[in-house]
């Protein structure tokens, strides 16, 4: 009877346009003079309950957006977002998150923190899991990428610069062919400078290219990353080395961490390597004065490596610090 009752309710305040009538659902009490419909948390003697929001995950939420910017009438509508963890909202342009004000969460998981992306696309938030139930926020781009480019889709805006390991400046730009990079190994260093093989203390050092609250991630991070237990993975774009350089590509970890395959830059000539095909993300620890590790990945595979000179130009992708 009660859930005929309430089904009558929204029969009525819903499906007939003409209907003023005020309604309260859960107590029999008048609603205040400012509500249409009133919703009472203890519909039974000891039981409680709330309102539940449509369900959505980030690319469930996506897609209906793209139904919503031709009317004015979407601006309003709520959802939960399942991958992000909060209420959301569209306010006639672009998806905003109550979590905007970076109190929710502690940063402990999806959505929590500050930081996230509250650029032309709405409020995206990205990281991924370390570790089983720890969560990680990263930056939505890699270093010198285009601050509009949307994080998710793969497009040459969203490559970014190159960087050789301890530099704090980039070596070269995604969009120059050949530049000499030169051969010689910065003295510098991202983490603590002792950080060698199985050191991974997570220090941001004084030559950290990342921004205030970020810094590069430390190996243990990035192989967290690319556990497929806690990240799966979703290739995007054709990735393989006959796609040519101008193919964009990459692989989500996850729902909410896409890195493009930037491929990386000669430490010789500069020339651009296998770029479609290939992402190499430089890691905060060295190996020795020469190598340090880094962060690979191919259409099939994403594994730890420690085979890259120092001097190679390569991609960087920064996260927050704890």
């Amino acid at each position: 009877m009660k859930k005929n009752y309430v089904f009558l309710v929204f029969s009525l305040l819903f499906c007939f346009g003409k209907l003023n009538a005020q309604v309260t659902i859960g107590a029999d009490v008048e609603p205040q003079p400012f509500s249409v419909l009133e919703l009472m948390g203890q519909y039974e003697t000891d039981v409680f309950g709330g309102l539940r929001l449509p369900q959505l995950s980030s690319g469930q939420r996506d897609a209906l957006g793209a139904t919503l910017t031709t009317s004015t009438l979407a601006e309003g509508l709520m959802i939960f977002n399942t991958t992000t963890k909060c209420i959301e909202f569209w306010n006639g342009t672009a998806w905003k998150s109550l979590c905007d004000s970076g109190t929710g969460g502690g940063g402990t998981g999806p959505g929590g923190g500050t930081g996230g992306d509250s650029g032309p696309w709405g409020h995206i938030e990205c990281g991924a899991y370390i570790a089983p139930g720890v969560y990680k926020k990263f930056m939505c781009r890699n270093l010198g990428a285009d601050p509009n480019a949307h994080p998710f889709y793969p497009s040459a805006d969203l490559n970014g610069d190159y960087y050789q390991w301890g530099a704090p400046m980039p070596a070269a730009t995604w969009n120059t062919i050949i530049t000499p990079i030169p051969w010689t190994v910065p003295a510098a260093y991202y983490g603590d400078k002792d950080n060698l093989t199985a050191t991974d203390a997570k220090v941001k050092s004084i030559y950290d290219p990342c921004p205030p609250g970020y810094r590069v991630p430390t190996y243990a991070e990035w192989q967290g990353v690319y556990n497929t237990a806690l990240n799966p993975r979703t290739v995007i774009g054709d990735m393989t080395s006959t796609a040519g350089p101008d193919r964009w590509s990459g692989i989500m970890f996850g729902d909410n961490l896409f890195l493009p395959a930037a491929g990386c830059r000669s430490f010789s000539i500069g020339a651009v390597l296998d770029r479609g095909a290939n992402g190499s993300y430089w890691s905060s620890r060295m190996l020795d004065a020469t190598y340090a590790f880094t962060a690979d990945f191919d259409s099939g595979n994403a594994v730890m490596g420690s085979s890259y000179r120092r001097a190679y130009g390569q991609s960087l992708r920064c996260i927050a610090i704890d």
